[in-house]
């Protein structure tokens, strides 16, 4: 299914249509949070978990970003 504003591919939901390319990028790639996505996308972070459940998303462990910087070279 695709979005009729955008034209994305979609996941259909019963109240509101999330673009799945764009929940990828902004998690996988970008490394946005569940509530940032949710929060550009107008809907719940709820929605936006279940939309990665239903993709196949794996999720971040917690405290990833904060490691990521540790690690980092200098």
């Amino acid at each position: 299914m695709q979005c009729p504003h955008c034209g994305q591919p979609v996941v259909e939901t019963r109240r509101v249509l999330v673009p799945t390319d764009q929940i990828r990028q902004l998690y996988e790639e970008e490394g946005m949070s569940l509530q940032r996505i949710a929060d550009e996308l107008h809907v719940s972070a709820h929605t936006i978990q279940r939309r990665m459940e239903d993709l196949g998303i794996p999720r971040r462990q917690k405290g990833w970003r904060a490691a990521r910087r540790t690690s980092s070279p200098a």
